[in-house]
């Protein structure tokens, strides 16, 4: 290459002249155009990155931008960041790709190519790509790589300015355009809002939004200026076909196609100018939608390339934060809008109203309220005593039923036993029989005192039978005297002045068996006071043994009412905790604590009602009371 360092010259002035006279997109195509001419290149193309791993052909010197440029781009950036972390990497050749002392053809075309970005370091803000024919002399080197440069420097920096001047501007009408999706009252009207915004706002000539569901089947949602849409049309299959590409490869797809491609005679309304081509590119929204958007010419989308990425962003986060809106009731959300303040938008305000509400928020959390502890348990009289089968045996006979009132000391059942009459008649049997050989004895005594003939020896040893005989008849006295009473047992008395409490007495207990010990029934005295036996979980006791040792049992107040009655609140005070934990079936590991009742304060009380207890243990921060539960998970999982 022989080009006069004049001629160079005269080219760069010549574009600092034009630099504040043209249109960014016309500027950029009059750089690449004098750039092509002073390298006698085959082709210069621009291009501008869609993000980290794409890029699209947005000016092209002699010939259509092909897309093997950008695609040339993306894979030459994509093998330097690999080798930039390897020890061994030259910095240096951040702002070039493709320089290399052999030449490197590529099969398809036929053609080489060598990169380099607008600006001095970084790929962010597009670059150019020289494209040589693969006879000629490619190798960039010493004054061709500073004439490059020197080109890409001055189309750097008017982009720089043009980009400066309208991001002011560029920022307003996005403000503008998100706060009209967050006006809208439904997510298709939201839709409808978004591709337009975008259409307006890349430039775009036509927007599609397509949605894909789970089986990855597309349907178009919404497309820019049409209202009314025709999913039969072989524009919308090719559209969706398009889309099921997008989201199988996740990475941007950038084509150039025919006017009559995509459009079917304008099936979808227009599409910017009467250009035999169409620019498409379609981006993965999200998870679950494809963007489409397409240029009828690379004028438009140079233009557009540079706030694609941003643009996008902003609205597709304010499109998502809309739809979660639009799930809020229509009603709450025409109160919030009703009574937020304009002045809430500014920042400053925002600001001082965050650190107002966490201030509120953190003062209220503090606050100390009412801790109380939940037990369910029920009322009890204080005085009632349980009756026990006090011998094995069988209930011979009833004298009470239930709800009967008795005194102390009278018969309520009578028990009998087998194995106590065997007994008894046992030990009858065997007095009758020593009060018979006494008697006999004693007759012969009488006898020999009356003989002629006296017989001392037989005598003395009639007497000592005697003597034994009755101190058997005594102990089987004796003996009979204990059956006697364990008889008299059997007769069950009532210990107390009360009320017969059981359930269905006579089916349950008449003529059963019975061991010792079994429970028959309670005597419970109903005129004496009365008591709640509450039961409360063991992981709250010690919340009240802790209040309790400093106030006393007694001071700590309780609220009850019966489960029947709970719109009636009762007051009481805790009489007695049990120092025992005990495990309840339905329950589960317990502690028994007693509250005393005050006499008529339950007029209709009936004995073992259920009742809800609540124990007030003094104050805590509203956040402890709130949220125990979580916190005490929390401090199982850290120290356990």
């Amino acid at each position: 290459m022989s080009v006069s360092v004049t001629h160079i010259d005269e080219r760069l002035d010549e574009l600092e002249r034009l630099r504040c006279q043209m249109a960014p997109e016309a500027f950029l195509n009059a750089v690449i155009g004098s750039l092509c001419d002073v390298l006698g290149a085959h082709n210069v193309v621009a291009v501008h990155p869609i993000n980290d791993d794409y890029f699209v052909s947005v000016a092209a010197a002699r010939h259509p931008a092909p897309i093997a440029d950008s695609r040339w781009v993306a894979s030459q950036l994509g093998t330097h960041r690999e080798r930039s972390s390897s020890p061994d990497s030259n910095a240096s050749t951040r702002r070039w790709i493709g320089l290399t002392k052999r030449q490197n053809v590529d099969p398809a075309d036929g053609l080489s190519r060598t990169g380099c970005s607008l600006s001095p370091s970084t790929w962010r803000y597009g670059g150019i790509v020289i494209t040589w024919p693969s006879h000629r002399d490619t190798a960039i080197e010493g004054a061709m790589r500073g004439i490059i440069e020197a080109f890409a420097e001055i189309a750097f920096a008017h982009y720089l300015e043009t980009f400066v001047e309208s991001q002011a501007s560029r920022s307003r009408e996005l403000a503008v355009a998100q706060d009209q999706l967050l006006d809208t009252d439904d997510d298709e009207q939201a839709t409808s809002l978004l591709v337009g915004s975008l259409s307006s706002l890349l430039p775009a000539d036509r927007v599609c939004l397509l949605s894909m569901n789970a089986t990855g089947e597309p349907r178009l949602l919404a497309v820019g200026g049409v209202d009314d849409l025709d999913r039969r049309t072989e524009a919308v299959k090719r559209i969706e076909a398009a889309a099921v590409e997008t989201t199988k490869t996740r990475q941007p797809n950038f084509s150039v196609q025919s006017r009559d491609h995509f459009d079917d005679a304008n099936a979808l309304g227009p599409a910017g100018d009467e250009s035999h081509q169409q620019l498409s590119l379609s981006i993965p929204w999200d998870g679950h939608h494809v963007l489409l958007l397409q240029w009828a010419s690379e004028a438009r989308l140079a233009t557009a390339a540079v706030w694609l990425q941003a643009t996008c962003h902003s609205l597709q986060s304010t499109w998502h934060q809309t739809k979660a809106w639009h799930r809020v009731p229509k009603w709450l959300r025409s109160y919030l809008k009703r009574s937020s303040h304009r002045s809430s938008s500014k920042p400053m305000v925002r600001w001082a109203t965050g650190i107002s509400v966490l201030g509120v928020m953190a003062i209220v959390a503090m606050y100390p309220i009412t801790f109380s502890i939940i037990g369910e348990g029920t009322l009890e009289p204080i005085d009632q005593r349980w009756i026990f089968a006090s011998q094995e045996g069988f209930v011979r006979e009833l004298k009470v039923a239930d709800g009967d009132q008795v005194q102390t000391g009278d018969v309520i059942a009578i028990l009998e036993s087998s194995e106590l009459e065997i007994q008894i008649s046992e030990v009858a049997g065997r007095i009758r029989e020593v009060q018979t050989q006494r008697q006999g004895i004693e007759i012969t005594i009488n006898q020999l005192v009356r003989s002629a003939i006296p017989d001392p020896a037989l005598e003395n040893r009639l007497q000592s039978e005697l003597k034994e005989l009755a101190i058997r008849l005594d102990s089987l006295n004796e003996q009979a005297g204990l059956l006697e009473a364990q008889r008299e047992l059997l007769q069950i008395v009532s210990p107390i002045d009360g009320k017969i409490i059981g359930w269905e007495i006579e089916r349950n207990l008449l003529d059963r068996p019975v061991s010792r010990g079994d429970v028959l029934m309670r005597v419970a005295n109903t005129n004496a006071p009365w008591r709640i036996e509450l039961l409360i979980p063991d992981r709250d006791a010690g919340y009240l043994e802790r209040y309790a040792d400093q106030v006393s049992p007694r001071m700590v107040v309780a609220e009850y009412a019966l489960r029947s009655d709970p719109q009636t609140k009762h007051s009481s005070e805790v009489t007695w905790v049990s120092p025992e934990v005990v495990h309840d079936p339905s329950q589960g590991a317990v502690v028994e604590v007693h509250l005393g009742v005050e006499q008529g304060a339950l007029p209709r009380s009936s004995l073992g009602a259920t009742v809800d207890g609540r124990l007030i243990c003094g104050t805590k921060p509203r956040w402890f009371v709130w949220g125990r539960p979580i916190w005490e998970a929390i401090q199982r999982r850290i120290w356990f």
